[in-house]
């Protein structure tokens, strides 16, 4: 028996978006299996059904499951793992095996399968401006620059939040691109 697992990102990368995984199985083997199904827990402790789930000698075969993103796998900027695929034989015995990857880069007959995700590249700059000789009523003005350097067209994913003391007041806000919201 052979397990192939590929993925592919439905949506942006971020949490709440999700991969879905293609299974595909091959009885490899000379005689019919049955019951066949596959574990993969990333995205379930319950089997996962192959259809069909009796496999003649050279027949395939397969599956589609789904895993949604958490806030850890967008962080680490890709979801990586191996499914096994389990049959049984005639003589009641289970033939199982770890799942390949579709990269013919990785020629190992159990490599992991990996979604790469996209990275949010933001940046923040401070700086303080003004004629400041420490005295009282002098005037500072911040300048707070926030900036993006991805290929994600995502919008509302940047939030600078700043609570303005008593003496403080709000000057002004622009974008250069995209859109401003000071709420």
């Amino acid at each position: 028996i052979n397990l192939i697992k590929d993925g592919a990102l439905v949506g942006k990368g971020l949490v709440g978006d999700f991969i879905t995984y293609g299974f595909t199985v091959k009885n490899t083997g000379n005689t019919t299996l049955k019951n066949v199904y596959i574990i993969d827990s990333l995205i379930s402790s319950n089997p996962i059904g192959v259809s069909p789930d009796s496999l003649v000698p050279g027949q395939t075969g397969f599956a589609v499951a789904q895993y949604f993103l958490t806030a850890n796998d967008v962080m680490n900027g890709k979801v990586m793992n191996s499914a096994t695929v389990y049959g049984t034989d005639p003589l009641d015995s289970v033939v199982t095996d770890i799942s390949d990857n579709v990269n013919p880069f990785q020629t190992g007959p159990s490599d992991s399968t990996e979604v790469n995700l996209p990275k949010v590249d933001v940046s923040l700059r401070v700086n303080a401006t003004g004629l400041c000789s420490a005295e009282i009523n002098d005037i500072i003005t911040y300048q707070v620059i926030v900036g993006r350097n991805d290929t994600l067209n995502v919008t509302d994913i940047i939030s600078v939040k700043d609570s303005l003391g008593v003496h403080l007041q709000f000057v002004s806000a622009n974008a250069t691109s995209g859109t401003y919201n000071p709420s």
